[in-house]
C-alpha cells in the first residue's frame, strides 16, 4: 500500500535521519538524545563502555518516523548506577550507526 501525505504531513516528518548529541552532557543521573527518523524501521539503541560491552540497551523494536526523546538513567542492565566515565552511545537502524560519546559523572 503506497501511503500518501499531505504537504502539511510532510513538512513534519524529519527528512534525514540525525542522532543528536545528548543533553545534558556531562549528566548524572540521567540524559536525554534526540533520535529524528525519516521513516518508520527497527532501531537498536544501546549504551556502551569503552571496552565495546553493551551496558544498556535503550531500544531494540520497530520505531516510527518522527523524532523521539530517547533517555538513559545511568543504569546498566541489572539495575545498578553505571560507574562514573565515558561511554559510547550507539543507534544502528536499517539506513544508519550513529555514535556519539558520552560522560557520566557521579
Amino acid at each position: 500500500a503506497c501511503l500518501v501525505l499531505s504537504n502539511e504531513e510532510q513538512n513534519l516528518l524529519p527528512e534525514q535521519v540525525t542522532l543528536y548529541q545528548n543533553y545534558p552532557n556531562p549528566f548524572n543521573p540521567t540524559t536525554s538524545f534526540d533520535l529524528s527518523l525519516s521513516r518508520s524501521q527497527v532501531v537498536d539503541f544501546a549504551i556502551y563502555n569503552l571496552m565495546g560491552q553493551r551496558v544498556k540497551t535503550l531500544v531494540a523494536r520497530s520505531v516510527p518516523s518522527g523524532i523521539h526523546k530517547i533517555s538513559w538513567d545511568g543504569k546498566s542492565m541489572n539495575g545498578k548506577e553505571a560507574a562514573s566515565g565515558l561511554y559510547i552511545a550507539k543507534a544502528i537502524g536499517d539506513d544508519f550507526n550513529f555514535q556519539k560519546k558520552i560522560t557520566l559523572l557521579r
